[in-house]
């Protein structure tokens, strides 16, 4: 996060920007519902590619539209309540932010949808589902 501090006092921006590193759950859920939209901005590289972003689980929770690249368990996780870039293009992220911002009705639209899909994606759905698996596994042998 060093570099991100020193760009933006590079480029002037200080009075533009807050970053408060880790924040615990209240102030967390205090942020985001300031939020019209959440970004998650992780490169399409190789861990990104296979890992899934607990951020856009919480963003989805709090009924939030995400703006992120097309990664797999990005797309696994947050279904058609994202808005997702398809190259590394920082251009191309900004435009997406700003379609999204400029049209409140299809962000509240895609905000309730993800509100809705994260709860059928909760752990007790997942616990389930694992479970269940591994019923199946130990119960072949």
């Amino acid at each position: 996060m060093l570099w991100v501090s020193e760009r933006i006092k590079t480029l002037e921006l200080e009075s533009f920007f807050s970053l408060p590193g880790w924040v615990g759950d209240q102030e967390l859920l205090a942020y985001l519902a300031t939020a019209d939209v959440c970004l998650a901005p992780d490169p399409p590289v190789q861990l990104n590619k296979l890992s899934t972003f607990i951020k856009i689980m919480e963003y989805m929770s709090c009924g939030k539209v995400t703006v992120c690249f097309d990664l797999l368990k990005s797309r696994r996780t947050a279904g058609d309540t994202a808005v997702f870039v398809g190259r590394d293009d920082p251009a191309e992220f900004a435009e997406a932010i700003e379609q999204i911002l400029d049209d409140g009705r299809r962000r509240c639209e895609m905000g309730n949808a993800a509100r809705e899909r994260s709860l059928r994606l909760h752990w007790g759905f997942s616990q389930e589902v694992l479970i269940g698996t591994y019923e199946k596994l130990f119960s072949a042998k």
